[in-house]
């Protein structure tokens, strides 16, 4: 499935199509406006999944109810509406975003289904513990049914699903709507309705149900830091050592932030461990400890790191940068948000790592990449790049070879795409605007990285113009 985020003269940016494929790679030169791009989806995204959608006034629901579907047919409609929405508040969208108006030309989505088929229904006098608790897709829908009133006339069932071309289940979303009888008789019910569908749809779309997990660049020193911004705001206490968080505020558009870095010293300011997701991580969390921080972090009031061979523990302050670089990921893979977060959104992922390091940062990427995590990511390093392109080469190549074979790479079979739609875009700077070019894909030698290859290329011929000299 194709979908395409067109965008028109934003800031420096004369134009972009960058197609959200489950993980795509910026790449390019400085200040050419890759975080812009990045943080720009993080705003769309966290648009829709926080609208309300209205109706379409055209738009009509049956009274039976099961008349009423979302098909390939009528597919293109619903992507219509969600543009026109998006240029209605776009100054909006890029204000709430940026904490400032940018000047922009236009935005909108194409979608394109391709082998895929949306399906839609609508059940009204439906079997409700049937219908929620006889599929094993729909594990994170809970709801206690025992406790619903028994007016079957004021609940309606919607599912919308996406299927492939042979018709089985890919996605799976249900919904549960309480009307008013009354509202079901006078046709008040379809506002409401079709509001959730829309909501269903765009997730299904998309791929999420909240806003993406974006970590900024400079994550070592904002992660020593953050306690101190929220006290400096008056919106934390410390009281024996613990943070309390005022949920209440949202002081984001009285900071110099954007809303993905406000959102990012939100999620640090608000972490805590759990045991749950920690557990069904552990294969995760054994990956980036014994082949990234080559120790521990231990869990007590502050996380503190323990090297290997070594008992005593570390405050994050004292140790390497690489280490306060990495928690994030530690937090993000042992807390609740990870169930919940469909999208990881990095900025300039190398910061802070050895070439070595960095091919296991790639290594831990595809396996949140395998989890279903979509990866949208920027780098400057040629290293995190090309170890990119391998593991995307080898995965297919390789996908159904020995261990063997792959441990030639020191690979294994977890280190592979399940899903090798990997999307490269370029960033280059022309005078008074950027240029977004995408990377094509050869199938024998992958993506080509001009920009790291020129400035490579630049380099051997000074070191052998030194030399003969």
């Amino acid at each position: 499935m194709k979908k395409i985020l067109h965008i028109r003269n934003f800031g420096k940016i004369k134009q972009a199509d960058i197609d959200l494929q489950e993980f795509v790679l910026f790449v390019g030169d400085n200040n050419s406006g890759k975080t812009y791009i990045m943080q720009l989806i993080y705003g769309i995204f966290n648009y829709i999944a926080k609208t309300n959608f209205k109706k379409p006034s055209n738009i009509a629901i049956p009274s039976n109810f099961e008349d009423f579907t979302i098909n390939n047919n009528s597919f293109n409609y619903y992507i219509d509406w969600l543009n026109q929405n998006i240029k209605k508040d776009i100054t909006d969208i890029i204000l709430d975003t940026f904490n400032k108006n940018i000047p922009v030309g236009e935005i909108w989505f194409e979608i394109d289904l391709e082998k895929y088929d949306i399906d839609c229904k609508i059940f009204r006098n439906y079997n409700l513990k049937q219908f929620f608790y006889n599929d094993e897709k729909n594990e994170n829908f809970t709801i206690d049914i025992d406790s619903i009133v028994n007016e079957t006339e004021s609940t309606i069932v919607a599912e919308v699903s996406l299927k492939d071309e042979e018709l089985v289940t890919i996605r799976s979303i249900k919904s549960l709507t309480f009307l008013d009888s009354s509202d079901i008789h006078n046709g008040k019910y379809q506002e409401k309705l079709i509001s959730s569908l829309l909501q269903m749809l765009y997730t299904i779309i998309f791929k999420f149900t909240k806003s993406p997990l974006y970590l900024p660049s400079s994550r070592a020193g904002l992660h020593l830091l953050y306690k101190e911004y929220f006290l400096s705001k008056g919106d934390i206490d410390f009281n024996k050592n613990q943070v309390i968080v005022d949920d209440s505020k949202d002081i984001s558009h009285d900071s110099t932030l954007t809303k993905p870095l406000y959102n990012y010293l939100r999620f640090l300011q608000k972490w805590s461990f759990d045991n749950r997701t920690a557990k069904e991580n552990q294969k995760l969390i054994d990956f980036l400890e014994n082949r990234l921080i080559d120790g521990v972090y231990q869990k007590t009031e502050n996380i503190e790191y323990i090297p290997n061979g070594s008992e005593e523990s570390i405050p994050l302050y004292l140790s390497s940068s690489m280490i306060s670089e990495l928690i994030p990921y530690y937090y993000f893979i042992c807390s609740k948000e990870y169930s919940i977060t469909d999208y990881l959104m990095i900025d300039e992922a190398e910061s802070s790592l050895h070439p070595k390091k960095q091919f296991e940062l790639v290594r831990l990427l595809v396996r949140l990449n395998n989890h279903k995590k979509t990866i949208i990511m920027s780098t400057h390093s040629d290293s995190l790049a090309a170890k990119i392109n391998n593991i995307v080469l080898i995965s297919n190549k390789f996908k159904n070879k020995s261990e063997d074979l792959l441990r030639k790479y020191n690979l294994n079979k977890d280190d592979l795409f399940n899903n090798p739609n990997i999307k490269v875009y370029s960033f280059s700077n022309k005078g008074t605007y950027s240029q977004v070019d995408e990377v094509p894909y050869d199938r024998k030698i992958g993506f080509t990285f001009e920009g790291f290859e020129d400035a490579l290329d630049s380099l051997v011929e000074e070191a052998e113009e030194i030399y003969r000299n």
